[in-house]
């Protein structure tokens, strides 16, 4: 979960660090609520590891909304009012009143680890409680589970 999921207030230029599955889905969802959003990524391409069918509909649904989309560029710095990037025409200041890094995530395992103190062995963590995956994968972890169950 990003800071503005939680709350956090964004400014009407909103820069998303992170061109993968995280950070596209917060450059839509972002730009949905009207704002003007640019997605950052250092690779040459956003959503790599997404199913072609799935990552032409994610690009489609971006180009409507407006999100600009900057590829093959590493952010060097924040200042007040923009991002800093290093891109392949050299340095670059990309407009921004809100950055939302979206650099990737981490096991989800608080909630795991408090009911493995209260319940023990009988606890069994799948999907992003292992590690942070595609809902497929946790489906198909948890039927495997529950075949040796």
């Amino acid at each position: 979960m990003l800071d503005f999921h939680l709350g956090a207030p964004l400014g009407k230029r909103v820069v998303v660090a992170g061109g993968g599955l995280s950070g596209c889905d917060a450059a839509l969802e972002i730009a949905e609520k009207g704002h003007e959003v640019t997605l950052v990524e250092m690779l040459d391409e956003i959503a790599r590891d997404m199913l072609i069918t799935n990552r032409i509909t994610l690009l489609r649904q971006l180009a409507e909304r407006g999100v600009k989309v900057l590829t093959g560029r590493t952010i060097t710095a924040i200042e007040e009012g923009a991002v800093v990037a290093q891109g392949p025409n050299g340095r670059e200041e990309i407009a921004a009143d809100s950055v939302v890094a979206a650099f990737g995530v981490l096991p989800a395992t608080e909630l795991t680890e408090a009911l493995r103190q209260r319940y023990g062995a009988r606890v069994h963590p799948v999907g992003d409680c292992v590690k942070p995956r595609k809902v497929g994968d946790a489906v198909n972890d948890a039927y495997a589970l529950a075949l040796t169950l």
